[in-house]
């Protein structure tokens, strides 16, 4: 009898909405007809569709499946471009109601209890912020008359009060319920009275240590939206300080806030590396590198074929030699009487590594800025180490007489002994580097103006 019992619970609960087997969403849009609007959810800062929903010529229409939708933060996207969000939960039976203009004031659901909160939350909010705008306008119009200035800042401070009322009950709200789980996302510190009297540094330490405080990293559901995205990359680029040591601590502490082994944690990890991969800043490749070796070629992504790992690992192996702080690869080369140099001999305050060849068009259109620099910051001790990529020396002496380039250290590689190709990841030329007195790299494989606007700011111009 206990096995029938257990048995029959254990089905009660598989076919309850804690386990949603399928989904049933009527949808009413007034203002459109006979036409399809899209069901979608929301992953990063991009929007992916899950289903179609036709509307009839009274505007009703019907998203249905026999398998449910993961959980997150959906939207209906219409036929003019716009969208309202929607949240699928474990209450995946349900209607949603609205007009095809002014979405805020009139969306209405019924039988979601998050859907509830997000229309009721949305309406106030809509109401607040409108109110306040309305104040703002009246305050400027008035400038000049003191008394209705203060006025109108006594109802600015009421209606600022009553929007931290709002996110104060979403603070206090049962993150088990995906509207209150997701709004924490967007919330900011609070920073008490008794750090607000104290100096500004201190208050921006108390927000910095306390920004990501409200958000859940053991809830899936926040992986289908945009909030955690957004909420993570202000905190990694505006908030941390700005030096990839610190980035890269910061990444480690998010990261390890979420469960092992768990969604989220795989959410995090191919986001942040991801993000520092496809970065257009210089040293988030220290930070690429740092999460690569730390997550991916330590064996903890579990979610990584071999084919993924390997990508990675030649990804990680091609630019580890050459990144900032890094002491530059040496260069065993010849110069151009033959005779046996390297970069590591070169003794100058500062050098700019160059890697071209003759015929690559960017190459000829760095040439004369890069020798200006050197005209202009030789006195200074500026040099540049030029590799010409090639094996033609009739060409490459050319190019240096045609340039008057005879003040560089002029060099090249015939035999490919320094093996300059790989350690510098030569894919494509030109390729600059600018190095320090120790040939330790401060500026690694960025463009000319790069290099000219640092060299202008350490020599006082």
């Amino acid at each position: 009898m206990r096995f029938f019992c257990c048995f029959f619970i254990v089905l009660f609960l598989i076919n309850s909405p804690i386990f949603p087997q399928s989904y049933k969403i009527k949808v009413k849009i007034d203002g459109l007809k006979d036409t399809t609007v899209l069901l979608a959810y929301h992953f990063r800062d991009k929007i992916f569709t899950v289903d179609s929903v036709f509307l009839n010529s009274k505007g009703k229409g019907i998203a249905k499946d026999e398998k449910a939708l993961l959980q997150g933060q959906y939207l209906i996207y219409l036929p003019n471009g716009k969208y309202f969000d929607i949240l699928i939960d474990d209450d995946q039976r349900f209607a949603i109601y609205n007009k095809s203009e002014n979405f805020v004031d009139k969306f209405r659901s019924k039988g979601s209890k998050s859907n509830k909160l997000l229309c009721k939350f949305t309406r106030e909010i809509n109401a607040i912020n409108n109110e306040l705008n309305t104040i703002q306008k009246l305050k400027l119009n008035a400038r000049d008359n003191k008394d209705s200035v203060n006025f109108y800042n006594s109802q600015i401070a009421e209606k600022h009060r009553e929007q931290q009322s709002l996110m104060e009950e979403i603070r206090a709200g049962d993150s088990e319920n995906l509207f209150y789980s997701l709004m924490k996302t967007t919330l900011e510190p609070q920073i008490p009275e008794e750090i607000k009297v104290k100096d500004s540094l201190e208050q921006f330490m108390f927000y910095k240590k306390h920004f990501l405080d409200d958000i859940d990293f053991t809830d899936s559901r926040l992986i289908r939206s945009n909030h955690l995205y957004y909420k993570i990359n202000q905190y990694l680029t505006r908030i941390v300080y700005q030096h990839y040591d610190s980035v890269a601590f910061a990444a480690d502490q998010i990261i390890e806030k979420t469960p092992p082994k768990s969604e989220m944690r795989q959410f995090i990890t191919e986001h942040l590396l991801g993000f520092f991969a496809l970065s257009k800043y210089m040293t988030h490749r220290n930070i690429f590198v740092h999460l690569a070796e730390k997550y991916y070629l330590s064996g903890q992504a579990f979610w990584s074929d071999s084919a993924k790992l390997k990508k990675i690992e030649e990804r990680v192996n091609s630019i580890k030699p050459t990144l900032v702080d890094k002491i530059a690869p040496d260069l065993k080369v010849l110069r151009e009487d033959f005779s046996p140099t390297s970069l590591h001999e070169l003794v100058a305050d500062y050098t700019i590594l160059f890697i071209y060849e003759p015929g690559c068009g960017h190459c000829r259109e760095y040439t004369p800025k890069i020798k200006s620099l050197s005209d202009k910051y030789w006195l200074k001790g500026l040099e540049v180490f030029a590799l010409y990529t090639l094996i033609d020396v009739e060409e490459w002496l050319k190019f240096i007489k045609d340039n008057e380039l005879e003040n560089w250290n002029n060099v090249f590689d015939p035999n490919r002994v320094s093996n300059f190709y790989d350690v510098y990841n030569v894919i494509t030329t030109p390729r600059l580097y600018l190095l320090d007195n120790n040939k330790k790299i401060i500026l690694s494989d960025v463009g000319y103006e790069q290099i000219r606007d640092y060299l202008r700011y350490v020599f006082g111009e």
